[in-house]
């Protein structure tokens, strides 16, 4: 019997296809029995369509039937495998069938890249994956995402898989630590399935090998993170045990600890606090463990992560939100409540809390209460007033609001004693309820400045209204910390669904007919009271011998020297906050306010007032810049820090506060906050101006003394210079007369030395005009201020103005408050000029007495100049006639020494000169012979100069011709001006003076014989387009290269004129 010849399923292929898939082994073999070949190509398509729907069932018998019938085992183009379909429905027994009869076991299914080896794994069918490794299956096949079976088993959560599907993939070659396109490894999947099992069998070492526990993708993220992100508490002790790091940063700066308080799980985190977790550790966007805790209503979590001490709740993110606004913002009034300022007590360090246990803040109320009284004066510690908390009301001990306050006042004044940030924030902002509000005042602390030292820290000057925006009726952008309505404290609201629509929708008011503009007089509504926030330099003094101790805390503090003892509270305050992220600000000279980023110890110590303490044998003191920090927070509060002075004594004429608390009790009255601001203001500003205060007290004063003392010695010194420069012009005179009378010096050798010391002597005057300088710089460092001042002042005034036109009060009752203010504004202002004023005349006085001593070492400069030259020429007066006694005594040695030795020969007894020579004839040879050798010599010794010159010129001439050449006959014969004859010579070989840069190219075309006419060249060595002097001196370029010098000769014999080689002048 034929087989089916077409290539068109027929109905018998249709039957047979039905029952493969069916499983029905019967029918299957009644068809083969109707003895069909089945060799066709459409017969084998068939068949293999049969093999993989039956090994998809897994019924073994029809696998081996169709096998018998030449079933192929490997399928065609896209056609699945049958061996995937066993593995992939779970049959081992097929699987292992199929490969024994040829089946390949890579073949991958086209749209992922899977393999059965992955599909074995994954199912944890150890005997399949035996047999298929056995077979030939790649270990280390990738699929379309990379990865490999052991990477794709590891993500199994079920946990099918086991330890020896693994291992026997290991033991084949497979890679641990593979990747996939995301950069993960095994161990990060099943960190990331939460499979515990597969994780502790990739790290206990079971397999002989061990996974990376710190091993991350592509954008870093480790197990450690996975397992914390999943909430998996077993598996994140676990990867801490076998050495995860709790610190690994991902992309974005996140950590494990981050993504665990994103999410709420407060086990995670505890377990990764007590490994060393981060817990500052930021995000790129700024962004803390406790801002993402804040802002997602995580309250465990957060009172979890402020139990920590190394919590810092101040941080900001990138929007310039710290955690306690993040939760505002979501409405989490607990956890805002929880993170605000007047909780940070237990989170300061035992130093900071003994510093603010030991300074006393003060607080002055302002109203009408009993037996009269205007004000009230409380004394309390700073930690009770910023961080005393009512854990039974659940409010704060001293409420900073003057509406929390039992006795009602009408504003209330509320006083720091340092220049502390993190106290005057926790200040400022406690109890702040609106949160826009609040976010613009916590932006003026972004005044601050800082540097390496501890005196760069401190706040710019800076006067600004902090107006927060208006909301509307249903309260949006304001977000109540300390009253909030029921909604927000979680309970239902009760009002109706109608009483909702009907806030909501409130109608409009309509405007009065009678009425067109509302009246003057009738305040506004719907307006917000602003803030108003001053920083302020002002002087103030200190002792040198406090001084010197605030330095000595401070270098010890960074020194990292711990406290012993009992320490003050002012060491207290230093070691507890001068470290912080936000230090304290230190006070600070005058030359640390001025000069930031040096360190100035050497000056200060050498200031005016301290000179002057020490010359009038006071107590050593000095200046000191203070800072005043003020905020006038809506009407009723007001807010000051400014610092005390070291170990402040209980009796300090100067001492600020009590000089305010004092003019509060003298004035009669202190109507508003923004009286009481001005009283502050001018108080600091004053400081110095009281009258009753010792004239020991009185700065300015001494730097007045201190110019008039200068300017009265440099008084006595310029008579003094008049005395000397008289003596040393009569001791001239005296001199000269007795020289003249006794032909001889003068007998008192000293009178010279003490004429030359007295003028030289300039050590007094250069101490003294050392002094006029630093005075001179301090006045002008005491200017700067008082600009920054008068700045200010400005300022304050039109913003206070600007405030009170916009409050809503009645506009008569607005005119007279502002004119009063005005009133005190002008006279401060008066003060602050007069001030200037006095200055300006000390600086102009300082200025003239530093003049003037520079007008007197100019003085004992130009005498002491004079007297040298006289002396110098005494002494070359001298010279000369010792020269001229030394040159007869020569001229006599040159006339009698050949006589001499004539003389000499004739006595000696030679047989030749015979009997007693005549006279005649001895002399003849004598002097004959004596003059003939004494008159050239002589003249020789007369003209030696001019013999050594003649013979130079000679040498050089000589050598020139001989390296050079003489110049050509035709330019030998150019005169100078005066008409002489002029030498001139020329290199060969490239120019004499090699400086060519400095000479301008001649302007002449070169001529015939090869020469340029001359041009003008500077003598001092620049060319006179670059400001060099011309002197005429002629140049000549030979062969447009070579250069020659023109001079004229030189002889001093000569009654003519000649150049001075030097100046190039004439001398005649």
């Amino acid at each position: 019997m034929s087989s089916i010849a077409s290539s068109v399923p027929d109905q018998l292929h249709t039957r047979f296809i039905a029952a493969a898939a069916q499983g029905n082994e019967a029918l299957l073999r009644d068809i083969f029995s109707e003895g069909l070949n089945w060799t066709s190509a459409m017969d084998r398509t068939v068949l293999r369509q049969a093999l993989q729907k039956v090994a998809a069932k897994g019924i073994l018998p029809i696998v081996r039937l169709l096998l018998e019938w030449g079933a192929e085992v490997n399928p065609h183009r896209d056609n699945v495998s049958p061996l995937f379909k066993a593995v992939e429905g779970r049959h081992p027994l097929v699987a292992k069938e199929l490969l024994e009869r040829g089946a390949s076991p890579d073949w991958r299914r086209p749209r992922d890249g899977l393999s059965a080896l992955f599909i074995a794994c994954l199912h944890g069918l150890n005997s399949v994956v035996k047999a298929l490794l056995a077979a030939g299956a790649d270990p280390n096949a990738r699929d379309r995402e990379g990865r490999t079976p052991l990477l794709f088993a590891a993500t199994e959560k079920s946990g099918k898989c086991n330890g020896e599907t693994f291992r026997m993939l290991l033991e084949k070659g497979a890679d641990i630590e593979a990747r996939d396109q995301i950069g993960r490894t095994a161990l990060l999947w099943a960190a990331a399935s939460g499979n515990m099992r597969t994780v502790e069998i990739f790290l206990s070492g079971e397999l002989g090998k061990r996974a990376d526990v710190s091993a991350g993708n592509n954008r870093g993220t480790t197990a450690l993170y996975f397992a914390a992100e999943k909430n998996h508490e077993e598996m994140v002790r676990y990867l801490l045990t076998q050495g995860a790091d709790p610190r690994t940063i991902t992309d974005g700066g996140w950590t494990a600890l981050h993504t665990a308080a994103r999410n709420g799980h407060a086990g995670v985190v505890y377990l990764l606090l007590q490994a060393g977790a981060a817990i500052n550790s930021q995000l790129s966007n700024g962004m803390t463990p406790l801002h993402w805790a804040a802002m997602n209503g995580h309250t465990e979590l957060v009172e979890l992560l402020l139990a920590n001490p190394e919590i810092n709740s101040d941080i900001k993110d990138s929007f310039n939100r710290t955690p306690m606004l993040c939760a505002a913002e979501r409405y989490h009034r607990d956890i805002a409540l929880l993170l605000s300022p007047n909780r940070a007590g237990d989170r300061l360090s035992p130093v900071a809390q003994g510093a603010c246990r030991g300074f006393q803040a003060t607080v002055v109320d302002f109203g009408n209460f009993r037996d009269s009284k205007k004000q009230l004066v409380l004394k309390h510690s700073v930690y009770s007033l910023l961080y005393g908390w009512d854990n039974e009301t659940n409010k704060p001990t001293i409420p900073i609001s003057p509406k929390n306050v039992k006795h009602q006042p009408v504003f209330r004044w509320i006083h720091l004693p340092a220049n502390n940030t993190l106290l005057a924030k926790s200040l400022a902002e406690g109890g702040y309820q609106d949160l826009e509000s609040f976010k613009a005042l916590d932006e003026c602390f972004d005044q601050e400045q800082h540097g390496p030292l501890a005196h760069d820290h401190s706040m710019r000057p800076f006067c600004e209204r902090i107006v927060p925006p208006r909301s509307d009726s249903a309260g949006r952008g304001s977000v109540p910390v300390q009253s909030p309505d029921r909604s927000e404290t979680g309970q239902r609201d009760s009002r109706s669904k109608a009483e909702v629509i009907a806030e909501r929708h409130a109608k409009r008011p309509t405007r009065s007919r009678r009425d067109g503009h509302a009246r003057m007089d009738e305040p506004l509504k719907d307006v917000t009271p602003g803030n108003i926030v001053l920083f302020m330099p002002f002087l103030h003094y200190e002792t040198v011998e406090q001084r010197e101790k605030m330095d000595n805390a401070i270098k010890s503090v960074r020194m990292g020297e711990h406290l012993s003892g009992n320490p003050s509270p002012d060491l207290l305050l230093v070691n507890g906050y001068l470290n912080r992220e936000r230090p304290l600000h230190i006070r600070r000279t005058l030359d640390q306010y001025f000069y930031s980023g040096i360190d100035t110890s050497a000056r200060d110590m050498d200031q005016v007032v301290s000179r002057y303490c020490k010359r009038h044998h006071l107590q050593g003191r000095m200046l000191m810049v203070d800072q005043l920090w003020l905020w006038v927070i809506g009407k009723d509060l007001v807010i000051t820090c400014f610092a005390e002075r070291w170990e402040q004594p209980k009796t300090d004429p100067l001492n600020v506060l009590d000089s305010i608390i004092e003019g509060i009790n003298g004035e009669q009255i202190v109507a508003s906050a923004y009286h009481l601001a001005m009283l502050i203001f001018n108080y600091c500003c004053n400081i110095f101006d009281r009258p009753r205060v010792d004239q020991a007290y009185q700065f300015l004063d001494m730097f007045e003394s201190s110019i008039g003392l200068i300017i009265n010695r440099q008084t006595q010194l310029l008579r003094s210079f008049y005395r000397v420069s008289e003596l040393s012009t009569r001791w001239l005179q005296d001199r000269q007369r007795r020289q003249g009378q006794s032909g001889r010096m003068p007998s008192s050798p000293g009178e010279h030395d003490y004429v030359l010391d007295a003028l030289l002597e300039l050590g007094e005057e250069s101490a003294m005009l050392n002094e006029i300088n630093d005075i001179r710089d301090e006045l002008n460092v005491i200017e700067v201020i008082l600009g920054s001042q008068t700045a200010i002042l400005e300022t304050f005034e039109s913003l206070v103005t600007e405030e009170l036109r916009e409050s809503g009060g009645k506009r008569p009752a607005i005119d007279d408050l502002v004119g009063q203010l005005r009133k005190r504004w002008r006279e401060q202002k008066r003060r602050i000029e007069t001030r200037h004023r006095d200055l300006e005349r000390m600086d102009r006085r300082a200025e003239n007495a530093y003049t003037s001593l520079r007008s007197l070492l100019e003085l004992k400069q130009m005498q002491s100049n004079a007297l040298e030259a006289k002396f110098a020429r005494d002494q070359a007066v001298t010279a000369s006639k010792q020269g001229q006694a030394i040159l007869v005594f020569t001229i006599v040695t040159i006339v009698f020494l050949p006589m001499s030795f004539v003389a000499s020969l004739f006595t000696i007894n030679i047989d030749v000169w015979g009997d007693p020579l005549p006279l005649p004839y001895v002399a003849k040879y004598t002097f004959g012979i004596g003059l003939g050798i004494s008159i050239p010599l002589i003249v020789m010794a007369l003209t030696v100069t001019d013999i050594i010159t003649a013979l130079k010129w000679f040498l050089v001439g000589a050598k020139n011709r001989l390296l050079c050449g003489w110049a050509s006959p035709e330019d030998e014969g150019l005169e100078g001006t005066a008409g002489e004859k002029m030498v001139t010579y020329a290199p060969k070989g490239g120019d004499l003076f090699p400086e060519k840069r400095w000479r301008q190219p001649s302007p002449y075309p070169p001529t015939k014989s090869g020469y340029n006419k001359y041009r003008e060249e500077s003598t001092d060595g620049m060319p006179t387009a670059l400001g060099g002097k011309s002197k005429s001196r002629r140049l000549f370029r030979g062969n447009g290269n070579s250069v020659s010098w023109v001079r004229r000769t030189m002889d001093r014999g000569r009654a003519g004129r000649s150049d001075d080689p030097e100046s190039g002048r004439s001398i005649s």
